[in-house]
């Protein structure tokens, strides 16, 4: 295949723009990005590190504040919050690799780097652990008192705490396995210490591409175990067993799925920003946006799916605790932001991606996005503020729903701080990682050429396998 010149054409759906078109011409750039100072980055890292010392000053309210778990609702809404979206959006690199889409190549490494946020969740969990009620006489996923009183040991803390861990490592483990051909190449640009050592010895022979395929494949999949697996311990023990007598096998189902769509609407908006502001513009294109979009759309539909069935269950059994639940998730406080993410989460999305302009552009799948992840956050604030609320989780019944918990100054300061502190630890590893997967795109421009087509030119992707 030759090496056509770059340029930007146009075909009926959307335009052809510029693509790199050669292997080496791909490598300087990316890893030579990386040597370069990213324009005002710094002003970037001090902006989000003061919101997360903004953080720390809320944390430090919250715990010299005292009281029992029903203060702590915000904050573990924070943290089901970035569990949930960074630690979904890595399922969007596996779970596009293992389809082969060659689309999803220059999010990849975008999607993968959230797992960096994994290890900022295992430690907001920690002041959790002196918070959460024992299992003793809740309804949990745990037996206990059922065998002989406390066991198993440790539950639902020491579970939740692996499952958190498991998810950080398997996480590190896939962004760590995908990124070798990139460390070795920045190693033999002259970046020694960390990266080389990181870097294995990489040589890029036949045999360690073989070993890379497979190990990048078991990684891929452990950590989608670790992560979906993991959503039923967490949403279990942090949000259905501090309602007595909530009763919901879907509700974990429904927690991951969501988690799945603001993880994908997290790598959009991410792209977006490297795509106008990081300069990568010849690397995202409109594919990208395109083909997020239909992923998007789909999990948006059973986003409503799985809400519709939980609700059904307790509308028709018409039992004092599922009325009293509705009250408190649905038609109660914390309505308003019920209806929020409803429209954020569902109607927004199926309504944008029935218009074919819009889903077949930059900016149309970007402010759906953003919309998702506006929803996801209130989501997690009704859920994990309206359950935590509850005085006495012990019980079989739901008897009477608590008041409304209003948003403090330490919740606020948590929650901005929370979040910047993530987008701070995301941005530090996108400079150590790189931001595009450089072999990836070296590899698509074997695949990947512009030819004629009619009166246009249209590009046309080989199949390899």
């Amino acid at each position: 295949m030759h090496p056509l010149p770059r340029s930007t054409t146009t075909t009926r759906d959307h335009p052809v723009e510029e693509y790199p078109t050669s292997p080496r011409e791909v490598a300087e750039d990316i890893v030579g990005r990386a040597e370069a100072p990213w324009p005002r980055w710094r002003w970037l890292v001090l902006a989000l590190g003061a919101l997360f010392l903004l953080g720390v000053v809320g944390l430090a309210l919250r715990v010299g504040q005292g009281g029992d778990h029903t203060r702590w609702g915000y904050y573990a809404a924070l943290l089901g919050f970035l569990y949930t979206v960074a630690g979904g959006a890595p399922i969007v690199s596996v779970a596009t690799r293992m389809a082969k889409a060659h689309w999803r190549r220059p999010l990849a490494r975008i999607a993968e780097v959230y797992a960096v946020v994994g290890v900022l969740t295992l430690l907001l969990f920690i002041p959790l652990m002196g918070v959460i009620p024992p299992a003793e006489g809740r309804n949990t996923i745990w037996i206990v008192g059922g065998v002989r009183q406390g066991w198993p040991p440790g539950a639902p803390v020491a579970y939740d705490l692996l499952t958190l861990v498991m998810v950080a490592l398997g996480g590190l483990a896939l962004l760590w396995i995908a990124a070798i051909p990139d460390l070795a190449a920045l190693r033999d640009r002259g970046r020694g210490g960390l990266t080389a050592l990181l870097s294995l010895g990489w040589r890029g022979t036949l045999r360690q591409w073989q070993v890379h395929r497979a190990a990048l494949g078991v990684a891929g999949g452990l950590y989608f175990i670790a992560y979906v697996g993991g959503c039923i311990p967490f949403a279990s023990d942090l949000v259905l067993s501090f309602v007595p007598g909530w009763k919901d096998s879907i509700f974990p189902a429904y927690y991951a799925l969501s988690g799945l769509q603001a993880g994908l609407a997290a790598v959009v908006v991410t792209a977006f920003f490297l795509r106008t502001v990081g300069g990568y513009r010849r690397y995202i294109h409109v594919d990208q946006f395109w083909g997020a979009a239909k992923l998007l759309l789909a999990l948006s539909l059973l986003w409503a799916y799985f809400h519709w069935s939980a609700f059904l269950t307790f509308w028709y059994g018409r039992t004092p605790t599922g009325q009293n639940l509705q009250v408190l998730l649905y038609f109660g406080p914390y309505r308003p932001l019920f209806i929020a993410s409803l429209f954020l989460n569902w109607l927004i999305p199926l309504f944008a991606f029935l218009i074919g302009p819009v889903r077949r552009s930059v900016l149309g799948p970007t402010l759906v996005s953003f919309s998702i992840l506006v929803g996801a956050l209130l989501d997690r604030i009704r859920l994990h503020v309206a359950t935590w609320s509850v005085p006495d989780p012990r019980g079989h019944t739901f008897e009477a729903v608590p008041p409304p918990v209003p948003l403090g100054v330490a919740d606020g300061l948590l929650l901005v701080g929370g979040i910047g502190g993530a987008l701070l630890l995301y941005v530090l590893a996108l400079r150590f990682f790189l931001p595009m997967s450089a072999w990836e795109m070296k590899e698509l421009t074997y695949l990947r050429v512009v030819r004629p087509f009619l009166k246009t030119r249209a590009v046309v992707l080989g199949k390899p396998e």
